[in-house]
């Protein structure tokens, strides 16, 4: 098909590994490659070491189509992805129950989502100065004000710089990864912005708890990655 096509024509050596990782979106292609390059850091090897690609799947239904044809073609293939649409739920079970494993976030959430619930005060703070980097402080700020009566939030324009105060509740820290996430405006959809939030959410993986579900589930992704070593 032309999907498959265009994708081939993006991620030609991908299709030339054993294996494959099919991401949803560009953040978490981004954000892979920030997990390859400390993975280095810390002394362990590369994806491609064990023989393992990284493509981007695309929205919709089309990375479940890419992973069951890769899957029929012979390739070992796993998906990560969102939790935020209810619909694929269904379709994870089907990929799951078709030798196809699937990392996703907790029920309900993307990836922006999980990230604001489960990082440190430190990289949250660090994740907005990204998003007013990249789309300025007057967006970012728009895009919290207008959906979010947020009480625990310092603008500063001045300094160009917006503030997680320490005591923001779960739920606000959540609804800032939504606002993060909204159609058409959103802060990390790109491949280079998603890298860029992984090299700050990585500085601190180590030390993130083991039962939040972000290190739970990129912890499950590089089993899986070195599990056929041989």
């Amino acid at each position: 098909s032309s999907d498959l096509q265009s994708i081939l024509r993006s991620s030609p050596d991908a299709f030339l590994c054993k294996r494959v990782i099919i991401c949803e979106g560009k953040t978490e292609v981004g954000i892979l490659r920030a997990l390859d390059k400390y993975r280095t850091k810390i002394g362990q090897p590369r994806f491609a070491h064990y023989g393992v690609g990284i493509i981007l799947g695309g929205g919709g239904n089309k990375f479940f189509t890419l992973a069951k044809f890769l899957k029929d073609c012979g390739y070992d293939c796993c998906i990560l992805m969102d939790s935020d649409i209810e619909k694929e739920e269904i379709q994870k079970t089907e990929a799951r129950n078709n030798e196809i494993s699937v990392f996703d976030w907790e029920q309900g959430y993307a990836i922006e989502e999980q990230l604001f619930k489960d990082v440190s005060l430190r990289c949250a703070n660090a994740l907005l100065a990204i998003a007013v980097e990249e789309k300025s402080f007057e967006h970012v700020k728009t895009k919290l004000k207008e959906n979010f009566n947020f009480k625990h939030l310092t603008y500063n324009l001045e300094d160009g710089k917006i503030f997680i105060d320490e005591d923001i509740s779960q739920e606000e820290r959540i609804k800032i990864g939504t606002a993060a996430k909204q159609k058409k405006s959103e802060w990390y959809k790109d491949t280079t912005l998603g890298e860029c939030v992984g090299d700050e959410v990585f500085k601190e993986f180590e030390t993130m708890p083991m039962n939040c579900r972000f290190k739970s589930q990129i912890i499950a992704l590089q089993n899986w990655v070195t599990s056929n070593e041989n």
